[in-house]
């Protein structure tokens, strides 16, 4: 994301003397997921058109790394389209659907073909070249537009309201497929919805629009925490807004009182760094990079995060995700003093195709430097040690020194203590010991597929059918195999004549009837949901979560919440894993940040902050109405409530939280019979007078 790939310079679009755009100056980097997010007719499609081509402004540039493509047509850019109708071939087949843009570049029919297996495999539908778009669910279809322009290697994808014809879950589902996709294919996504979950759940950056205008331009969190004006604040969520003057510093009238404010520029020492840290985080996509380093350790025990920079090439350090398989720890005394990572950087290959050999790069990552050494072997053995001149030649340092005292990766294990390794740092599988159950799955549901794929083909027939004469089961003179073998798995299906059924020499009847196999759907099913049951209890986690009933038992709210709880410890651990270790990083980062690039705003003084929000916050309309009543019968104390609202909190945040309270409602500490929502009037004593209540 260190170049810009798209600037919008000026740009004015209107229709039937209605101005849709106005003066619209946008840029989008290298890599990035940016979404425009607006209510409808705002101009966000219409933005989307005259990048695409397929709309050309009244005024202004479009420039494309640099160069003026204002007036080149769609098919000359170096890009992609996905609308919301998945507009697929219907006569044509999937494969031929994803090989037409190629076909038109003339693209030979091997580079077709391996071309379609790649871009099935990327949306997980490989094996799915024959089939026809009718067959193919609406997420499918989707998933197979996606492909058909990803094969053209685009340098931008533009998406418009792709998701908005799926129900829920598909929705939910793509949205985590897009991600996936743009991680892996390191190419921008320019998305466009009027739905703001959509736009919180992907997006690297946020443009907000309204007429024609951008109304603010930040990160998820920046959009949703501080929107710049009210139409954000009440489109992006739920809000109160009042009008109110600021009086002072963390003071402000509204409502006909004086209020203290929570925000304060005292929690931000340095502006610019924290700025700089915002842009950092965007550039590396970093919600995407944890949801993919947090599933590795939950599949793997434990994950490691390594910074790595590259000043001609990128604008910021970039953090990499390493699995736990490819990497190992040195720990003394409790303290990590070193990371060891091996990663094959090349391979040569044989004619056949076969790996002849590797090269390794093994890194150690210590405090104040990096080491590299390669090795030449096999896929089975390390090999011999290259020479740091033949290292030198691949653009490698056989040694960098950092600057910093903090070693540039981490470690974060999963869930500790590892069950095998008594005292070991090593984290452990959320599967750890559950493969057994889910081998059982895995018979079980294929199983049930099987006694489907049999029931098609199922039939009753006359028993003379199955019959044989002597010489055509024992064979004849000749030594002929017999005619006729029964084989109860065949699934092949021929059409025949059921009705006509005439009779036969033995007066039988010759009628075929067919029959619907039992294929003890219940059954099945029910063995696999109760093994799915047992293999995320065995995870640590409530099957609640997940969405599924546990029979039997009752299924009111404060059930399902007590036993949820086992979901929430589980989550709280690994917060408190991934919460120092992130800190630590990421003010590496910005140390190392502040040496490669001096300036763009980081500060060797500055330390990072790491706040997970609590995972008990799902729940809060319910505590709230419990709350509400007990307000109304007041029977709870102030600090019994707050506990309530945040069970997640020490007691020194709830103190400081019970305080604020008194303060804001003119409360004194010294009254215990207070009660919040049912406040002691305001003494004059505890507030300055207002500017018209003061004497002349």
């Amino acid at each position: 994301m260190s170049n810009r790939l798209i600037d919008l310079i000026g740009i004015n679009k209107s229709f039937d003397n209605t101005m849709v755009l106005d003066d619209l100056n946008l840029y989008i980097r290298e890599n990035e997921f940016l979404t425009l997010l607006g209510p409808s007719g705002c101009g966000k499609t219409t933005t989307l058109r005259i990048i695409g081509g397929f709309e050309t402004p009244d005024s202004g540039k479009v420039l494309f790394s640099g160069e003026d493509i204002t007036s080149l047509p769609p098919n000359k850019r170096q890009l992609n389209t996905v609308f919301q109708k998945y507009a697929l071939f219907p006569h044509m087949n999937i494969a031929e659907n994803i090989a037409f843009g190629l076909k038109i570049k003339n693209k030979s029919k091997s580079y077709i073909d391996d071309k379609i297996k790649y871009a099935l495999k990327l949306v997980n539908l490989d094996g799915y070249e024959k089939r026809m778009p009718n067959q193919l669910s609406g997420g499918q279809q989707q998933r197979i537009a996606i492909a058909r322009a990803i094969v053209n290697e685009p340098k931008l994808l533009l998406l418009d309201e792709p998701l908005g014809a799926l129900d829920l879950k598909l929705r939910q589902d793509m949205q985590y497929e897009l991600i996936r996709l743009k991680n892996e294919l390191g190419i921008t996504f320019i998305y466009v919805t009027h739905d703001q979950e959509e736009a919180l759940t992907m997006s690297d950056t946020i443009v907000v629009m309204n007429q024609g205008y951008i109304q603010q331009i930040g990160t998820p969190e920046s959009i949703y925490n501080e929107p710049e004006n009210a139409f954000v604040a009440d489109f992006i969520g739920e809000s109160n807004i009042f009008n109110g003057i600021v009086t002072g510093k963390l003071k402000a009238r509204f409502c006909g009182g004086e209020f203290v404010c929570v925000d304060d520029m005292k929690e931000q020492p340095n502006g610019e760094g924290q700025k700089r840290l915002e842009e950092i985080l965007r550039i590396n996509a970093m919600s995407a990079l944890l949801n993919e380093a947090a599933e590795s350790a939950a599949a793997l025990g434990d994950v490691y995060l390594k910074i790595a920079w590259d000043v001609l090439r990128l604008s910021c350090p970039m953090i990499r995700v390493v699995q736990g398989d490819d990497a190992w720890p040195e720990y003394r005394l409790g303290t990590l003093r070193a990371i060891h990572f091996f990663t094959i950087i090349e391979e040569e290959r044989s004619a056949s195709g076969n790996v002849q050999s590797v090269i390794r790069a093994y890194e150690l990552y210590e405090p104040k430097r990096i080491s590299t050494r390669l090795y030449r072997g096999t896929l089975d053995s390390l090999g011999a040690q290259m020479s740091d001149d033949e290292v030198q030649k691949l653009g490698i340092e056989p040694e960098v020194s950092t600057g910093t005292d903090e070693i540039l990766a981490v470690h974060v294990p999963n869930i500790k203590p590892n069950r095998m390794f008594r005292g070991s740092y090593m984290g452990r599988s959320d599967y750890d010991n559950l493969r057994d159950l889910m081998d059982a799955l895995d018979e079980s549901y294929s199983s049930w597929m099987r006694d489907i794929r049999l029931a098609k083909a199922r039939l009753i027939v006359p028993a003379q059918f199955l019959r044989r004469k002597p010489e055509e089961m024992f064979g004849d003179s000749m030594n002929r195999p017999p005619t006729f073998e029964f084989d109860e798995d065949v699934e092949t299906l021929v059409a025949l004549d059921t009705q006509s059924g005439s009779l036969g020499g033995d007066g039988e009847s010759n009628k075929i009837t067919p029959s619907q196999f039992s294929i003890r759907a219940d059954e099945h099913q029910k063995t696999c949901v109760a093994l799915v049951r047992e293999i995320v209890t065995g995870a640590g986690y409530s099957p609640q979560t997940f969405g599924i009933d546990i029979e039997g038992m009752a299924q009111s709210g404060t059930a399902l919440r007590i036993r949820e709880k086992k979901s929430y410890s589980t989550c709280a651990k690994k917060q408190t894993y991934w919460q120092d270790t992130l800190e630590g990083l990421l003010t590496a980062m910005l140390h190392l940040d502040a040496r490669l690039y001096p300036k763009k705003g980081s500060s060797q003084e500055i330390h990072v902050h790491v706040r997970f929000p609590g995972i008990f916050a799902s729940d809060m309309a319910t505590t709230s109405s419990t709350i509400e009543m007990i307000n109304r019968a007041q029977s709870a104390s102030v600090q019994t409530k707050v506990r309530m609202l945040h069970p997640d909190w020490d007691e020194t945040q709830v103190a400081a939280e019970v305080k604020l309270i008194y303060e804001e409602n003119g409360i004194g500490m010294d009254e215990p019979d207070a009660r919040l929502g049912d406040y002691a009037p305001l003494p004059n004593k505890q507030h300055a007078p207002l500017e018209d209540e003061q004497e002349e």
